[in-house]
């Protein structure tokens, strides 16, 4: 037997479905060209920056892996700041792109002893 209240619900539940599905889909960008972005990424876990070696165009994206608080410093080797993240909780990232080849010093620990080194090639 028909119940117009089931078909309702059932109807409202299909196109909230629907919608929510295509909001997923357009949160994710798509590569330009069908290229993907070239990128690198880092995990951060006990206090270890690995030094990288990237090209200009690569976005670096790191992970904090670890179960405390960490943050990203980067300084040109000049000693400017070009990139400090912030606190990034357990399970947070951070990413950036370096656009100007050279050497860079980074820190990925909040007591800033655990260092590493960025290489950016043209």
């Amino acid at each position: 037997m028909y119940n117009p209240k089931r078909f309702l619900r059932y109807g409202l539940l299909i196109l909230f479905a629907s919608a929510y599905l295509a909001a997923c889909q357009a949160a994710t960008p798509a590569p330009l060209d069908g290229v993907p972005t070239p990128g690198i990424s880092v995990n951060i876990t006990s206090g270890i920056c690995p030094s990288l070696k990237v090209t200009a165009s690569d976005q670096i994206t790191w992970t904090n892996q670890d179960l405390q608080v960490h943050l990203i410093h980067i300084e040109s080797s000049e000693g400017k700041t070009v990139f400090d993240s912030g606190n990034l909780l357990p399970g947070d990232t951070a990413s950036l792109t370096l656009s100007q080849a050279g050497n860079y010093v980074y820190v990925c620990s909040s007591d800033q002893e655990a260092t590493g080194t960025i290489t950016v090639e043209p």
